[in-house]
């Protein structure tokens, strides 16, 4: 599957709005735009990412590449050079509670208007990493690569931050 170079502006997932399940492998979501989840946006359901390429996405609000708010697991997947431009978090990952699970993935490159250029995560939501690098991502209030609120969850292993900036 491969979307690309959607003009219109929907109100949440620029490509893929997930309310069930998706299994998704081998695909590339690129060039996208919506008000939250440029690329992708998960609605409570459950979405499973491996080898999927997010990028160039922009969410006017948050989430520039992928915006959550269900069960999301991610492997061997590339979240680079999207934005969330107007007062907005997150311009890779923004995480609303749930659970996400990211291995032998990339998380760079990505800019946020406001916090967490690369992760934002808030409401309890609870984040691994393992084997991932978080790189390059800026935003222009603080935590560059992550950003997370009070009563969020994170558990690290083998995962670079690196070259990330707070503006």
């Amino acid at each position: 599957m491969c979307r690309r170079d959607r003009t219109a502006t929907p109100a949440l997932g620029g490509a893929l709005h997930v309310t069930g399940t998706l299994v998704y492998s081998g695909g590339l979501v690129s060039g996208n735009r919506a008000y939250r989840g440029g690329g992708v946006y998960v609605n409570g359901g459950q979405a499973t990412l491996t080898g999927v390429d997010i990028f160039t996405n922009t969410a006017i609000n948050h989430g520039g590449g992928l915006y959550s708010k269900g069960a999301l697991t991610v492997s061997a997947t590339a979240v680079i050079s999207n934005a969330a431009t107007t007062s907005a978090r997150a311009g890779g990952v923004y995480l609303d509670g749930g659970t996400a699970q990211f291995s032998d993935s990339a998380i760079g490159e990505n800019t946020a208007s406001s916090v967490g250029g690369g992760i934002y995560a808030l409401n309890s939501a609870v984040l691994t990493l393992t084997r991932a690098a978080i790189y390059s991502n800026t935003a222009s209030s603080g935590g560059g690569g992550l950003c997370l609120e009070a009563g969020t969850g994170l558990g690290v292993t083998s995962t670079f931050f690196l070259y990330t900036s707070p503006s």
